[in-house]
C-alpha cells in the first residue's frame, strides 16, 4: 500500500466512516445532554465528551461502597418480601441479597401462629429477583458505559419473574436519577474542557487522543493564556505592548516570570509579545499599578527588567499619569540593576516621586535628625548608612550604637596604677596605697576582669539595651557632687570615680529615610526608657555592689540601711528598693498608708470645672497638681504641695517641740544640728501625695463621689550625708510617737491646696448668679455673631444669638440651677466656639418663647439630678417661671404693703466649740447641716482656724452659728431652750466651749435690708426720680447687661499694706478676682516683692525646672501665684512657687497673683 492509499483509509477511518454521538449507546437524555451543551462543537468533540462518559467509573472505593450500601437498602425496603441483606461473612468480601423462603418477621404484631414457608414457586421468583438486585450492585463498580445495558436487562428480568409493573417504574426511576446525579458530576468536573471544545472547533486537534486530565490541562493552558484585546493598553513597534490583566493575583504570569505574580496594592500590568507563529505571547516585565503609583517593576526571577525594556517602562510612566514610583528592589539580589534602572526613569520623569530610589545622603540626614535631637544626660546614640558597595551586599543597611556611661564616686583620695590595676591610696600625693579598698582591674580582659565584671553583673545593665553590648571601665579623679545643705566649696577634692561604659551596637538593613528614621527612633526609646529614665536606680545599685565587695567608700546609709529596714514602727510601713529606702506614714498599725481627708466640695464640682477641661477627675488636677507618672492616674501632687506639706510638718514640729511637757519625747540632737537639717531633709526627701478618682457607679445621675485621699513618704538614700541619714532616722522614731502632727498637717496642707480653687469656684459662681459673667458673655456673642447674623449667611450665628438673647430676657427669673445650665450648657461653650449646634443647636423659632434651646428642660432636670433634687422636684420641672411686667408690678406693691413699723426681726450670732467624733456621728460637714435644721438657725460656718485632731477619727472645731428672733424675744431663752438642747442630741457632737452672742443687724432690720434688695432688683433707686415706675423697670435689662470685672485698684499696694489692711482694720483690699480666661487673679505684682516670700531652693530636680521654665517661656504664667495673707499680720505663698523662680530668672517683672484672706498663716 502506497502512502496515498494510507492517507485514503485514514481519511475513511476519521471522517466518513466515524460513528455519530447516538451510535455509540449512550441513553438518550445523555445524548440530549450533549447536544445542548456543546451546540457549538464538531461531532467529534460531541463524541470525545461520549466516549469518556462511557470509560467513567465511580470516585474511590468508598463512594462505590456507598453508591451500593444505598442500593441495597433501596430494594430492601421496595421488596422486604422477597430478599435480605446477608450481613457481612467470613466467606464473603461484601454484603448482598438472598431470596427469602418464609415470611419475614413482623415486629409490629403478635404472632398467634408460626410462619409460613413458601412454595417453590415463590422462592424461585424470589431468587431471580435477588439475582437482579445483585447484578445491578454490582455494576455500580463498573464504567458508566455498560450501566444502560445492565440496567435494562434487569428491568426487563424483573418484569419476567412476575414483579408488578408500578414496581419495576420505580426501581427504573431510581436507577435513572443515579445515573443522573452521576452524569452531573461528571460533566461539572470537565466543564471548563467542553465548554472549551464547544467555544473552537479546531480545539479539538489539541487534545485528539489525549486523556480526559490531559486534554483538560492543555484547555486551561490555553484559556488562561488568551488574551482580551480591551485590556491591552498600548502596542510597540516592535511588536509588544502593556496588558492589563486586571487581577493583584495571577498565577499564570507567575509562572511565566518566575515571580509570585502577587501584589494585593493594585492590579498587575504586564509586558508581552508574540514570538512567531506560537499562538501564545511571551512576558517580559510585571507592574503592580494602582491608577497612579507603580509599586514593583519586575523582570524575570524578580531582577531588574532588562535595558531594552526601560522605555517602554519610561513610556507608562510618562502617558499613564503616574505621580509616584515605589520600586525598591524588594525580593531581589540585583540591587544595582534596579538602582540604575530607577535613575533612569527618574532622569526622564522630574515630576514623579521615585520613592523606590534609595537616596543615601537622604537616608544620613534622616539618620543625623535624630541624632540631634537626642539629649540624654548620661549617654549618646550613633547611626551610619552604608550602600550596596561597603558591604558587598544588595541591599543598603545601617550600623546604629549607643554608649551609655555611669560615674560612681569610689570615694579613694587617689589612686595608682599598678601591674593593670587600679590601686587605690591614701592621698592624692601620697602612693602608700589603701588597704581598706580592693583594687579594680585596669584591662577588660582576662581572669580578674572577668570576675570584676561578674561580681557587679556589668553585663546586665546592657541586656535590655538593643544589639551586642560591650562593657568599658576606667578610674578618674574627678570632684563630686557636695551635700546639698553645704556651700559650695570651689576647693572641694576630687576622688576616684569609676566610669563604666556600656556600648550597644545592631546593625540593620534600610529601605528608605523613613526606615532609618525609624529604626534610630526606636533605638533611641530603649536607651531612654531602658537607661536614661533608670539611670538613678542603675547607679546607686552599681553603688552599693561597690561598696558591699569592698571597690568604694561605704556611706552613712549604707552603714545604717539594715537597722532601718527591720525598724518597728507603729505609724511608718518601710519599702526597700534598689534605690534606697521610703518610710510610708499611716494612722494606725494596721491600718492602710492611704488616709481619707473627705469629698471634694461641692462648689468645686458644680462651679469649679473648666470649659473643655474633659473628665470631671481634672478638678483633682486644678487643686492638687498634675498626675504623679502616666501610670498613676489617679494620683496628684506637685513641689509646691510637697513643699508646703514639709513646711506645715516642719512648723508643727517646733511648735510641738518647744511646747513639750517634762519627760515627753523630743528629737536627741541639739537646736543647731535640727535647724539646720530637719528643713532640709524635710523638703528633699517627703513626698506629699493626693488620691482620688472619680465614681459614677450608683449615684443615679448625681455628681460622683470624689473622695480626697492622701499618702506622706519620707525617703533617704546613699546621696544623704550622715547627718541628714541621722535626721530621717530621728524624724521617722519622732513622727511615729507623734503621728497627730502628720495628720494635723495633712489636713492643713489639703486646705491650703483646695482654698484656692474653692475660692475661685465661688467667685464664678457668685459671677453667674448675679449676672456680671453672663450679661457681658451675652454682649460678646452679640458683638461676636452680630455680623454673621445680618449677612442672613449662617442659620447657626442667628441660633446662637436667638439662644443668648432667650438667657437674657429670662435670667432675672431663673433659680440657680437654670443659671447653671444657662451659664455652662450654653453661654460659655457659645463664646468659646465649643458648641455642638449639630446635637443642641435646635430652637423655638418664634413667639413668647423664640430662642428656648428645645433640650433646656431635659438639661434643668440633668442638673436637678446632679444636685440630688427630689424625683418630684425633677419630674414636676416646667421651665424658666416668667413674670408680666404688671405681675412684678403687684409684687412689689403687695411687698411694699407688708411694711409693719412693728415689725423687728434680730439677728444673733454665738460660737460654740466642739468636738466632733466621726465615729458615732457624722462628719464636719454634716454635723453643720444638722445644726442648721434647728428652728431659728439660718447660718453655720465652722471655722477654719480653729480646727485641730484629737484623735485618729475625732478632731475639735468652732461653729459660728447665727440664729434670727422677732422683736423682743429673749434670746437666752432661745440659747438655753432651743439651740443648746438641741445641739445635745447630736449624735457624735461634744459641746466644749459657749461664747456670749452679739446682735449683728444693728445698723437696720433684716427687712430694711431685704426690702432695700427688692426694690433695686425691680430699678428702684437705679433709675431717674422722675421717671416713674416703668422707666424704672425698663431700666432693667439695660444696667444688667454691662457687667464687667471690677476696675483695678490704683496705686497697686504693696504686700504689706495689704496684711496691715487685713490684720489692723479687717480690709480686703482685693476681694473680687478679675476673671481673664483661665487665670483669674486679684492683681499683678511685683515679682521683687514676691521673691521675699519664696522658698530658699527650688522644690524639684533640674530636669523638671528647665521642662517647667521653657513652658513658661513659651506660654507665660497660666495660673496666678497663690498669696495667703493672714489676720496674724503674716503672708506666705501657698501655690504655684515655681512661677517666681521662672520669673526670676528670665526677669518678668510682675505675676499675677490670688489672694486669700485667712485668720492666720
Amino acid at each position: 500500500m502506497d502512502i496515498s492509499t494510507g492517507n485514503w483509509f485514514e481519511y475513511l477511518r476519521e471522517e466518513v466512516l466515524t460513528e455519530g454521538l447516538r451510535d455509540i449507546g449512550l441513553p438518550e437524555i445523555i445524548v440530549d445532554f450533549i447536544e445542548e451543551g456543546m451546540p457549538n462543537a464538531p461531532e467529534k468533540s460531541k463524541m470525545y465528551a461520549g466516549n469518556n462518559w462511557k470509560e467513567h467509573k465511580l470516585g474511590n472505593p468508598g463512594y462505590i461502597d456507598s453508591v451500593q450500601e444505598n442500593w441495597l437498602n433501596q430494594m430492601e425496603r421496595m421488596f422486604p418480601d422477597q430478599l435480605q441483606v446477608t450481613p457481612l461473612e467470613p466467606q464473603h468480601r461484601e454484603s448482598h441479597f438472598v431470596a427469602r423462603v418464609m415470611e419475614p418477621y413482623d415486629t409490629s404484631a403478635i404472632r398467634t401462629t408460626p410462619r409460613e414457608m413458601y412454595d417453590d414457586k415463590t422462592v424461585e421468583q424470589n431468587k431471580k429477583i435477588a439475582f437482579v438486585a445483585d447484578n445491578i450492585k454490582q455494576a455500580w463498580a463498573k464504567p458508566a458505559g455498560t450501566w444502560r445495558k445492565t440496567f435494562m436487562k434487569a428491568l426487563k428480568a424483573l418484569s419476567k419473574a412476575g414483579v408488578p409493573s408500578e414496581k419495576v417504574e420505580v426501581v427504573k426511576e431510581y436507577l435513572n436519577e443515579q445515573m443522573l446525579g452521576e452524569w452531573r458530576t461528571y460533566w461539572g468536573r470537565w466543564n471548563e474542557l467542553f465548554s472549551w471544545l464547544n467555544d473552537e472547533p479546531t480545539n479539538y486537534e489539541m487534545i485528539k487522543g489525549e486523556e480526559i486530565s490531559i486534554a483538560y490541562d492543555t484547555a486551561m493552558e490555553d484559556l488562561n493564556n488568551r488574551e482580551d484585546p480591551d485590556s491591552i493598553i498600548h502596542t510597540f513597534e516592535d511588536g509588544s505592548y502593556w496588558y492589563n490583566l486586571e487581577v493583584s493575583n495571577c498565577s499564570v504570569e507567575g509562572e511565566r516570570m518566575g515571580h509570585c505574580g502577587s501584589d494585593s496594592r493594585g492590579v498587575l500590568v504586564s509586558l508581552r509579545k508574540r514570538q512567531g507563529k506560537r499562538k501564545a505571547s511571551s512576558s517580559y516585565v510585571t507592574m503592580t499599578w494602582d491608577g497612579e503609583t507603580l509599586y514593583q517593576i519586575k523582570g524575570r526571577s524578580n531582577d531588574a527588567p532588562p535595558v531594552e525594556m526601560w522605555d517602554h517602562i519610561e513610556w507608562f510612566i510618562r502617558n499613564m499619569d503616574i505621580s509616584s514610583v515605589e520600586e525598591t528592589g524588594e525580593h531581589s539580589n540585583d540591587h544595582e540593576g534596579f538602582q540604575e534602572m530607577n535613575d533612569y526613569l527618574q532622569g526622564r520623569n522630574q515630576g514623579v516621586r521615585f520613592n523606590g530610589a534609595i537616596d543615601i545622603d537622604a537616608i544620613q540626614e534622616a539618620i543625623d535628625e535624630v541624632m540631634n535631637e537626642w539629649d540624654g544626660e548620661n549617654s549618646s546614640i550613633y547611626g551610619e548608612v552604608t550602600g550596596p558597595e561597603d558591604h558587598g551586599g544588595d541591599y543598603t543597611a545601617m550600623n546604629m550604637s549607643a554608649e551609655c556611661n555611669i560615674q560612681v564616686n569610689l570615694g579613694w583620695p587617689g589612686f595608682e596604677l599598678r601591674n593593670n590595676e587600679y590601686a587605690p591610696t591614701i592621698a592624692a600625693d601620697d602612693t602608700t596605697q589603701d588597704d581598706r579598698y580592693e583594687t579594680i582591674p585596669q584591662n577588660t580582659w582576662g581572669t580578674s576582669a572577668r570576675d570584676f565584671n561578674s561580681e557587679l553583673d556589668l553585663d546586665e545593665i546592657g541586656y535590655n539595651l538593643p544589639g551586642e553590648t560591650e562593657v568599658e571601665w576606667s578610674v578618674e579623679m574627678l570632684i563630686g557632687a557636695q551635700p546639698d545643705d553645704e556651700d559650695i566649696d570651689p576647693n572641694y577634692p576630687a576622688t576616684a570615680h569609676l566610669i563604666v561604659s556600656i556600648r550597644n551596637s545592631e546593625y540593620e538593613a534600610v529601605d528608605d529615610e523613613d526606615d532609618a528614621r525609624r529604626n534610630m527612633e526606636n533605638l533611641a526609646s530603649e536607651v531612654q526608657s531602658e537607661f536614661e529614665d533608670k539611670y538613678d536606680e542603675i547607679k546607686e545599685e552599681l553603688r552599693a555592689k561597690l561598696a558591699k565587695e569592698g571597690y568604694s567608700v561605704k556611706t552613712a546609709y549604707d552603714r545604717d540601711r539594715g537597722e532601718m529596714s527591720e525598724y518597728e514602727l507603729d505609724h511608718w510601713n518601710i519599702y526597700a528598693d534598689k534605690s534606697g529606702l521610703e518610710f510610708w506614714f499611716r494612722p494606725e498599725r494596721m491600718s492602710d498608708t492611704l488616709v481619707e481627708y473627705g469629698e471634694m466640695p461641692m462648689v468645686m464640682k458644680m462651679w469649679g470645672q473648666r470649659q473643655g477641661a474633659g473628665h470631671i477627675d481634672h478638678l483633682y488636677t486644678r487643686a492638687f497638681g498634675p498626675p504623679r507618672g502616666a501610670r498613676n492616674a489617679s494620683r496628684y501632687g506637685n513641689p509646691d504641695l510637697d513643699r508646703n506639706m514639709a513646711r506645715t510638718l516642719e512648723r508643727l514640729y517646733k511648735k510641738n517641740s518647744t511646747t513639750a511637757k517634762a519627760g515627753q519625747e523630743q528629737l536627741p540632737f541639739g537646736d543647731e544640728y535640727a535647724a539646720k537639717h530637719v528643713p532640709i531633709v524635710l523638703a528633699k526627701d517627703s513626698r506629699f501625695v493626693i488620691q482620688g478618682a472619680a465614681a459614677f457607679h450608683g449615684q443615679n445621675g448625681a455628681y460622683p463621689l470624689m473622695p480626697i485621699g492622701w499618702r506622706y513618704t519620707i525617703g533617704v538614700d546613699s546621696s544623704a550625708s550622715p547627718e541628714e541619714v541621722q535626721t530621717v532616722k530621728d524624724i521617722v522614731k519622732y513622727f511615729n510617737e507623734n503621728p497627730q502632727l502628720v495628720m494635723a498637717a495633712a489636713k492643713e496642707t489639703i486646705d491650703i491646696a483646695l482654698e484656692g480653687s474653692v475660692a475661685l469656684s465661688e467667685a464664678t459662681k457668685e459671677s453667674v448668679l448675679t449676672g456680671k459673667a453672663v450679661y457681658a458673655t451675652i454682649k460678646q456673642i452679640d458683638s461676636m455673631l452680630g455680623p454673621n447674623v445680618r449677612s442672613g449667611s449662617d442659620e447657626w450665628a442667628e441660633r446662637k444669638v436667638m439662644m443668648a438673647r432667650w438667657i437674657n430676657q429670662n435670667f432675672e427669673q431663673m433659680e440657680e440651677v437654670e443659671k447653671h445650665v444657662a451659664w455652662y450648657d450654653y453661654l460659655s461653650p457659645i463664646r468659646n466656639n465649643a458648641f455642638n449646634m449639630a446635637r443642641e443647636g435646635d430652637i423655638e423659632p418664634e413667639g413668647d418663647d423664640a430662642g428656648r434651646p428645645i433640650r433646656w428642660n431635659e438639661k434643668v432636670q440633668e442638673q436637678m439630678k446632679r444636685m440630688k433634687a427630689y424625683g418630684g422636684t425633677v419630674r414636676n420641672y416646667s421651665g424658666v417661671q416668667n413674670e408680666s411686667v404688671e405681675q412684678q408690678i403687684d409684687r412689689i406693691d403687695a411687698l411694699l404693703a407688708e411694711t409693719d413699723d412693728s415689725y423687728d426681726l434680730r439677728i444673733y450670732n454665738i460660737k460654740v466649740g466642739c468636738v466632733i467624733d466621726r465615729n458615732n456621728g457624722g462628719s464636719e460637714s454634716e454635723t453643720a447641716t444638722e445644726i442648721r435644721g434647728i428652728d431659728s438657725v439660718t447660718t453655720v460656718r465652722p471655722l477654719a482656724a480653729t480646727k485641730r485632731a484629737i484623735t485618729a477619727t475625732s478632731e475639735y472645731v468652732m461653729y459660728d452659728i447665727k440664729f434670727e428672733l422677732v422683736g423682743a424675744s429673749s434670746r437666752v431663752e432661745y440659747r438655753d431652750q432651743v439651740l443648746l438642747p438641741q445641739m445635745r442630741r447630736i449624735k457624735g457632737l461634744k459641746m466644749m466651749t459657749i461664747s456670749s452672742m452679739h446682735r449683728t443687724n444693728r445698723k437696720g432690720t433684716i427687712r430694711t435690708v431685704r426690702e432695700s434688695m427688692a426694690l433695686k432688683e425691680y430699678g428702684f433707686g437705679a433709675a431717674s426720680p422722675n421717671s416713674g415706675l416703668a422707666g424704672q423697670l425698663g431700666s432693667v435689662a439695660g444696667r444688667n447687661n454691662h457687667g464687667s470685672s471690677p476696675n483695678m485698684k490704683t496705686p497697686r499696694p504693696t504686700i504689706q499694706t495689704i496684711i496691715d489692711d487685713w490684720s489692723e482694720g479687717g480690709v480686703k483690699i482685693y476681694d473680687v478676682p478679675t476673671d481673664h480666661g483661665n487665670s483669674a487673679h486679684h492683681v499683678m505684682m511685683p515679682t521683687e516683692e514676691l521673691i521675699g516670700l519664696m522658698g530658699s531652693m527650688f522644690r524639684g530636680p533640674k530636669d523638671v525646672f528647665d521642662g517647667g521654665y521653657q513652658d513658661f517661656i513659651a506660654n507665660g504664667a497660666q495660673a496666678p501665684v497663690y498669696l495667703a495673707v493672714g489676720q496674724n499680720g503674716r503672708a506666705a505663698i501657698t501655690g504655684n512657687e515655681d512661677l517666681i523662680w521662672y520669673a526670676k530668672k528670665s526677669g518678668l517683672e510682675n505675676l499675677p497673683v490670688f489672694i486669700s484672706y485667712q485668720r492666720q498663716v
